[in-house]
Protein backbone atom coordinates (compact mmCIF):
# COMPACT_ATOMS: atom_id res chain seq x y z
CA UNK A 1 0.00 0.00 0.00
CA UNK A 2 1.19 3.36 -0.65
CA UNK A 3 -0.70 5.61 1.23
CA UNK A 4 1.09 7.17 4.55
CA UNK A 5 0.95 5.41 7.69
CA UNK A 6 -0.37 8.15 10.26
CA UNK A 7 -2.17 5.42 13.37
CA UNK A 8 -0.28 2.33 14.40
CA UNK A 9 -1.04 -0.72 17.03
CA UNK A 10 2.06 -2.29 18.35
CA UNK A 11 1.47 -5.66 19.43
CA UNK A 12 4.20 -7.35 22.39
CA UNK A 13 6.06 -5.15 25.03
CA UNK A 14 9.12 -7.34 25.10
CA UNK A 15 12.01 -4.75 24.35
CA UNK A 16 11.55 -5.40 20.32
CA UNK A 17 7.95 -3.95 20.60
CA UNK A 18 8.72 -0.96 22.92
CA UNK A 19 11.57 0.22 21.12
CA UNK A 20 9.20 0.04 17.69
CA UNK A 21 6.68 1.33 19.17
CA UNK A 22 8.70 4.22 20.84
CA UNK A 23 10.77 4.69 17.00
CA UNK A 24 6.93 4.38 15.16
CA UNK A 25 6.14 7.77 17.66
CA UNK A 26 9.08 9.61 17.24
CA UNK A 27 8.62 9.85 13.50
CA UNK A 28 4.93 11.19 13.90
CA UNK A 29 2.71 8.05 13.99
CA UNK A 30 0.07 7.52 16.65
CA UNK A 31 0.54 4.78 18.73
CA UNK A 32 -1.30 1.87 20.32
CA UNK A 33 0.64 -0.55 22.36
CA UNK A 34 -1.41 -3.52 23.56
CA UNK A 35 0.33 -6.72 25.32
CA UNK A 36 -0.79 -9.41 27.32
CA UNK A 37 1.63 -8.72 30.75
CA UNK A 38 3.62 -6.07 31.90
CA UNK A 39 7.33 -5.84 30.45
CA UNK A 40 8.64 -7.13 33.74
CA UNK A 41 6.55 -10.20 34.29
CA UNK A 42 8.83 -13.10 34.39
CA UNK A 43 7.43 -14.45 31.05
CA UNK A 44 8.65 -11.87 29.10
CA UNK A 45 12.14 -13.31 27.90
CA UNK A 46 13.61 -9.78 27.34
CA UNK A 47 13.54 -9.09 31.02
CA UNK A 48 15.10 -12.53 32.07
CA UNK A 49 17.76 -11.99 29.21
CA UNK A 50 21.52 -11.27 30.20
CA UNK A 51 21.33 -8.25 28.28
CA UNK A 52 24.70 -8.74 26.61
CA UNK A 53 25.20 -7.03 23.22
CA UNK A 54 26.51 -9.77 20.85
CA UNK A 55 25.18 -11.51 17.50
CA UNK A 56 23.80 -15.28 19.08
CA UNK A 57 22.03 -17.57 17.34
CA UNK A 58 20.68 -15.08 14.64
CA UNK A 59 21.32 -16.89 11.13
CA UNK A 60 20.23 -13.96 9.31
CA UNK A 61 22.35 -11.68 7.17
CA UNK A 62 20.72 -8.71 7.95
CA UNK A 63 21.88 -9.13 11.77
CA UNK A 64 24.99 -7.75 11.48
CA UNK A 65 23.78 -4.52 10.41
CA UNK A 66 20.73 -4.52 12.55
CA UNK A 67 23.29 -5.50 15.67
CA UNK A 68 25.72 -2.26 14.67
CA UNK A 69 22.90 0.28 14.68
CA UNK A 70 21.64 -1.39 18.39
CA UNK A 71 25.52 -0.61 19.11
CA UNK A 72 25.31 3.17 18.08
CA UNK A 73 22.25 4.04 20.27
CA UNK A 74 23.61 1.66 23.47
CA UNK A 75 26.83 3.49 23.42
CA UNK A 76 24.96 6.94 23.62
CA UNK A 77 23.65 5.33 26.35
CA UNK A 78 27.02 4.70 27.84
CA UNK A 79 28.25 7.97 27.54
CA UNK A 80 24.93 9.65 29.20
CA UNK A 81 26.48 9.79 33.20
CA UNK A 82 23.19 10.54 33.78
CA UNK A 83 21.65 7.05 33.73
CA UNK A 84 22.54 3.54 34.16
CA UNK A 85 20.90 1.83 32.09
CA UNK A 86 23.69 0.70 29.91
CA UNK A 87 27.34 -0.75 31.19
CA UNK A 88 30.46 -0.91 28.60
CA UNK A 89 32.04 -4.31 30.28
CA UNK A 90 35.03 -6.26 28.60
CA UNK A 91 33.92 -9.20 27.29
CA UNK A 92 35.97 -12.69 26.48
CA UNK A 93 34.63 -15.45 24.84
CA UNK A 94 36.82 -18.73 25.95
CA UNK A 95 38.30 -20.77 23.09
CA UNK A 96 40.24 -24.05 22.72
CA UNK A 97 41.78 -23.03 19.38
CA UNK A 98 42.47 -20.14 17.88
CA UNK A 99 39.85 -18.80 15.40
CA UNK A 100 41.44 -17.80 11.80
CA UNK A 101 41.07 -14.25 11.18
CA UNK A 102 39.25 -14.87 7.99
CA UNK A 103 36.43 -16.97 10.07
CA UNK A 104 35.87 -13.86 12.36
CA UNK A 105 32.30 -12.67 11.84
CA UNK A 106 31.71 -8.56 10.54
CA UNK A 107 30.95 -7.03 14.03
CA UNK A 108 34.53 -8.02 15.19
CA UNK A 109 35.63 -5.30 13.03
CA UNK A 110 34.02 -2.56 14.53
CA UNK A 111 36.94 -0.34 15.81
CA UNK A 112 34.93 0.78 19.15
CA UNK A 113 34.91 -2.65 20.60
CA UNK A 114 38.13 -3.05 20.50
CA UNK A 115 38.18 -6.60 19.45
CA UNK A 116 41.54 -8.85 19.99
CA UNK A 117 42.04 -12.31 19.56
CA UNK A 118 44.50 -13.36 22.82
CA UNK A 119 46.05 -16.13 24.21
CA UNK A 120 45.74 -17.05 27.85
CA UNK A 121 48.93 -15.90 28.03
CA UNK A 122 48.96 -12.08 26.89
CA UNK A 123 45.79 -12.03 28.96
CA UNK A 124 47.74 -12.77 31.62
CA UNK A 125 49.76 -9.46 30.51
CA UNK A 126 46.74 -7.43 29.90
CA UNK A 127 45.36 -7.91 33.13
CA UNK A 128 48.07 -6.65 34.98
CA UNK A 129 46.34 -3.19 33.50
CA UNK A 130 42.68 -4.54 33.19
CA UNK A 131 42.52 -5.91 36.80
CA UNK A 132 39.72 -7.95 35.80
CA UNK A 133 37.66 -10.20 37.89
CA UNK A 134 38.55 -13.72 36.11
CA UNK A 135 39.17 -17.29 36.18
CA UNK A 136 43.00 -17.74 37.28
CA UNK A 137 45.37 -18.53 34.01
CA UNK A 138 46.47 -21.93 35.63
CA UNK A 139 42.64 -22.91 35.37
CA UNK A 140 41.95 -21.65 32.28
CA UNK A 141 45.34 -23.76 31.02
CA UNK A 142 43.97 -26.82 32.84
CA UNK A 143 40.17 -26.90 31.64
CA UNK A 144 41.86 -26.45 27.79
CA UNK A 145 40.93 -22.95 26.99
CA UNK A 146 43.77 -21.25 25.50
CA UNK A 147 42.39 -19.01 23.15
CA UNK A 148 39.86 -16.30 23.56
CA UNK A 149 37.97 -13.18 21.90
CA UNK A 150 38.53 -10.11 24.06
CA UNK A 151 36.12 -7.34 23.41
CA UNK A 152 34.43 -4.27 25.18
CA UNK A 153 30.39 -5.21 25.34
CA UNK A 154 27.60 -2.55 26.36
CA UNK A 155 25.33 -4.68 29.22
CA UNK A 156 21.92 -3.58 29.41
CA UNK A 157 20.05 -3.64 32.79
CA UNK A 158 17.61 -4.79 31.49
CA UNK A 159 14.32 -4.41 33.78
CA UNK A 160 15.95 -0.50 33.87
CA UNK A 161 15.90 -0.15 30.33
CA UNK A 162 12.48 -1.95 29.92
CA UNK A 163 10.91 0.32 32.50
CA UNK A 164 12.43 3.64 31.12
CA UNK A 165 11.18 2.12 27.20
CA UNK A 166 7.67 1.80 28.44
CA UNK A 167 7.45 5.14 30.49
CA UNK A 168 8.88 6.85 27.53
CA UNK A 169 6.08 5.67 25.47
CA UNK A 170 3.66 6.77 28.22
CA UNK A 171 4.95 9.97 28.54
CA UNK A 172 5.07 10.79 24.81
CA UNK A 173 2.85 12.88 22.66
CA UNK A 174 1.72 10.19 20.01
CA UNK A 175 1.28 7.61 22.18
CA UNK A 176 -2.86 6.90 22.32
CA UNK A 177 -3.03 4.14 24.72
CA UNK A 178 -0.72 1.49 26.54
CA UNK A 179 -2.64 -1.64 27.45
CA UNK A 180 -0.58 -4.56 29.17
CA UNK A 181 -3.76 -6.71 29.84
CA UNK A 182 -4.77 -7.54 26.43
CA UNK A 183 -3.97 -10.71 24.76
CA UNK A 184 -4.89 -11.60 21.22
CA UNK A 185 -6.09 -14.89 20.03
CA UNK A 186 -5.68 -14.58 15.91
CA UNK A 187 -4.43 -11.87 13.50
CA UNK A 188 -8.14 -11.21 12.60
CA UNK A 189 -8.90 -10.13 16.23
CA UNK A 190 -5.73 -7.75 15.98
CA UNK A 191 -6.94 -6.38 12.80
CA UNK A 192 -10.44 -5.92 14.02
CA UNK A 193 -9.07 -4.23 16.94
CA UNK A 194 -6.61 -2.05 14.70
CA UNK A 195 -10.03 -0.89 12.28
CA UNK A 196 -11.81 0.24 15.24
CA UNK A 197 -8.88 2.44 16.61
CA UNK A 198 -8.82 3.74 12.92
CA UNK A 199 -4.94 2.59 12.25
CA UNK A 200 -3.76 2.24 8.88
CA UNK A 201 -0.93 -0.60 10.75
CA UNK A 202 -0.35 -3.18 12.75
CA UNK A 203 3.28 -4.48 14.03
CA UNK A 204 3.00 -7.76 15.73
CA UNK A 205 6.12 -7.91 18.17
CA UNK A 206 4.88 -10.81 20.62
CA UNK A 207 7.78 -13.19 20.19
CA UNK A 208 6.67 -16.97 20.83
CA UNK A 209 2.99 -15.51 21.04
CA UNK A 210 3.29 -15.19 17.07
CA UNK A 211 3.84 -19.72 17.22
CA UNK A 212 -0.25 -19.32 17.46
CA UNK A 213 -1.27 -16.50 16.04
CA UNK A 214 0.94 -16.70 12.58
CA UNK A 215 0.48 -20.70 12.97
CA UNK A 216 4.48 -20.24 12.41
CA UNK A 217 5.97 -23.97 12.60
CA UNK A 218 9.34 -22.39 11.62
CA UNK A 219 9.03 -20.46 15.30
CA UNK A 220 10.73 -22.73 18.02
CA UNK A 221 11.15 -22.15 21.79
CA UNK A 222 15.33 -21.77 22.63
CA UNK A 223 15.06 -22.64 26.07
CA UNK A 224 17.35 -21.00 28.79
CA UNK A 225 18.01 -20.51 32.43
CA UNK A 226 20.04 -18.41 34.37
CA UNK A 227 20.57 -17.82 38.36
CA UNK A 228 21.05 -14.61 39.76
CA UNK A 229 23.50 -13.71 42.44
CA UNK A 230 24.24 -9.89 44.13
CA UNK A 231 26.92 -8.34 42.39
CA UNK A 232 27.92 -6.70 45.12
CA UNK A 233 28.19 -9.41 47.98
CA UNK A 234 31.53 -9.23 49.45
CA UNK A 235 31.58 -12.81 50.33
CA UNK A 236 32.27 -13.54 46.65
CA UNK A 237 35.34 -11.31 46.51
CA UNK A 238 37.24 -12.55 49.41
CA UNK A 239 39.82 -14.65 47.33
CA UNK A 240 40.09 -12.32 44.76
CA UNK A 241 42.18 -9.25 44.66
CA UNK A 242 40.65 -8.11 41.27
CA UNK A 243 38.17 -5.40 41.13
CA UNK A 244 36.64 -4.84 37.87
CA UNK A 245 33.75 -7.08 36.56
CA UNK A 246 34.14 -8.78 33.49
CA UNK A 247 31.63 -10.62 31.32
CA UNK A 248 32.82 -14.55 30.39
CA UNK A 249 31.12 -17.28 28.03
CA UNK A 250 31.92 -20.27 26.53
CA UNK A 251 30.05 -22.79 24.18
CA UNK A 252 33.09 -24.68 24.17
CA UNK A 253 34.09 -28.35 26.77
CA UNK A 254 34.41 -28.81 29.13
CA UNK A 255 32.51 -25.93 30.95
CA UNK A 256 30.10 -24.98 28.13
CA UNK A 257 28.43 -27.03 24.68
CA UNK A 258 26.54 -25.58 22.19
CA UNK A 259 22.98 -26.45 23.88
CA UNK A 260 24.30 -25.71 27.62
CA UNK A 261 26.93 -22.52 27.21
CA UNK A 262 28.25 -21.13 30.11
CA UNK A 263 28.45 -17.47 30.93
CA UNK A 264 28.74 -15.08 33.36
CA UNK A 265 27.63 -11.59 32.70
CA UNK A 266 27.90 -8.54 35.55
CA UNK A 267 24.09 -6.84 34.45
CA UNK A 268 22.94 -4.19 36.76
CA UNK A 269 22.61 -5.10 40.43
CA UNK A 270 23.36 -9.03 39.77
CA UNK A 271 25.44 -11.40 38.39
CA UNK A 272 23.53 -13.37 35.53
CA UNK A 273 24.99 -16.94 35.51
CA UNK A 274 23.60 -19.53 32.69
CA UNK A 275 22.76 -20.95 30.43
CA UNK A 276 21.03 -23.00 28.28
CA UNK A 277 19.79 -23.19 24.28
CA UNK A 278 17.27 -26.24 24.47
CA UNK A 279 15.01 -25.52 21.42
CA UNK A 280 11.67 -27.11 22.46
CA UNK A 281 12.24 -27.97 25.93
CA UNK A 282 8.85 -26.56 27.44
CA UNK A 283 9.81 -27.16 30.90
CA UNK A 284 9.52 -23.78 32.85
CA UNK A 285 11.40 -24.45 36.16
CA UNK A 286 15.11 -24.75 36.70
CA UNK A 287 15.56 -28.57 37.21
CA UNK A 288 18.02 -29.68 39.92
CA UNK A 289 20.31 -31.13 37.62
CA UNK A 290 20.47 -27.73 35.52
CA UNK A 291 20.80 -25.70 39.22
CA UNK A 292 23.75 -27.96 40.27
CA UNK A 293 25.22 -27.31 36.71
CA UNK A 294 24.66 -23.81 37.00
CA UNK A 295 26.72 -23.22 40.56
CA UNK A 296 29.58 -25.05 38.68
CA UNK A 297 29.73 -22.22 36.25
CA UNK A 298 29.61 -19.75 38.74
CA UNK A 299 32.43 -21.66 40.52
CA UNK A 300 34.69 -21.51 37.74
CA UNK A 301 33.87 -18.30 36.22
CA UNK A 302 33.43 -16.24 39.33
CA UNK A 303 34.60 -18.25 42.01
CA UNK A 304 31.43 -18.56 44.11
CA UNK A 305 31.36 -21.30 45.93
CA UNK A 306 28.99 -23.72 45.53
CA UNK A 307 27.17 -23.77 48.78
CA UNK A 308 25.93 -20.11 47.87
CA UNK A 309 22.42 -19.80 47.37
CA UNK A 310 21.31 -17.95 44.42
CA UNK A 311 18.86 -14.67 45.04
CA UNK A 312 16.27 -16.20 42.00
CA UNK A 313 16.53 -17.95 39.60
CA UNK A 314 14.77 -17.97 35.74
CA UNK A 315 13.55 -19.68 33.06
CA UNK A 316 12.76 -18.03 29.53
CA UNK A 317 11.79 -19.09 25.70
CA UNK A 318 14.24 -17.54 22.63
CA UNK A 319 11.91 -17.11 20.00
CA UNK A 320 14.23 -19.41 17.68
CA UNK A 321 13.60 -19.21 13.89
CA UNK A 322 15.53 -19.93 10.58
CA UNK A 323 15.99 -16.42 10.20
CA UNK A 324 14.26 -13.52 11.71
CA UNK A 325 10.96 -12.58 10.98
CA UNK A 326 10.78 -8.61 10.01
CA UNK A 327 9.18 -8.20 7.36
CA UNK A 328 5.63 -6.86 5.65
CA UNK A 329 3.03 -9.63 5.56
CA UNK A 330 1.61 -10.10 1.89
CA UNK A 331 -0.94 -11.95 2.73
CA UNK A 332 -2.45 -8.32 4.74
CA UNK A 333 -4.30 -6.76 1.79
CA UNK A 334 -6.34 -4.55 3.68
CA UNK A 335 -4.17 -3.02 5.89
CA UNK A 336 -0.12 -2.73 6.19
CA UNK A 337 1.25 -5.47 8.59
CA UNK A 338 4.34 -5.89 9.79
CA UNK A 339 6.09 -8.69 11.76
CA UNK A 340 8.85 -8.57 14.24
CA UNK A 341 10.01 -11.40 15.67
CA UNK A 342 12.38 -14.45 16.21
CA UNK A 343 15.33 -12.79 17.23
CA UNK A 344 16.89 -16.02 18.79
CA UNK A 345 19.57 -15.01 20.80
CA UNK A 346 19.92 -11.39 19.52
CA UNK A 347 17.37 -9.53 21.11
CA UNK A 348 19.03 -7.21 23.01
CA UNK A 349 21.94 -6.78 20.35
CA UNK A 350 19.23 -6.02 17.50
CA UNK A 351 16.34 -4.37 19.03
CA UNK A 352 17.33 -0.67 17.79
CA UNK A 353 18.20 -2.20 14.23
CA UNK A 354 14.87 -4.03 14.03
CA UNK A 355 12.86 -1.15 14.99
CA UNK A 356 14.29 1.51 12.39
CA UNK A 357 13.76 -1.48 9.62
CA UNK A 358 10.14 -1.28 10.60
CA UNK A 359 9.71 2.13 10.19
CA UNK A 360 11.32 1.63 6.88
CA UNK A 361 8.87 -0.88 6.01
CA UNK A 362 6.15 1.43 6.71
CA UNK A 363 8.20 4.09 4.41
CA UNK A 364 8.80 5.92 7.18
CA UNK A 365 12.49 6.89 6.33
Amino acid sequence: MSRPVRRALVVGCGVNGLRTALELARKNVKVTLKSACHPLHPSVCSVGAGGFWMPFRCPDKRVDNWAIQTLDELLQHVSNKKNSLVELVPAINLKRENTPQNELPPWTKDCRLAFQLLTVDMLEWQNRVHDLRLPSIQTLKDSGYHYMWFFNSPVVDTSKMLSTLLNELKDHKNTIDVDLNKKYASLDEMKFDAIELSCDAIVNCTGMGSKILCGDDDLKGGRGVTLLYDRHNSRYRQDMSNTKDAVITTEEPPWGSEIAPAYAIARGEHYIVGGSYLVDDDCDMVRDEEKARLKCNAKHLLSIEEDEEAIAEWTGFRPVRSTVRVELDRDQTDIDFVHNYGHGGSGWTTFVGTSLEVTRLLRLE
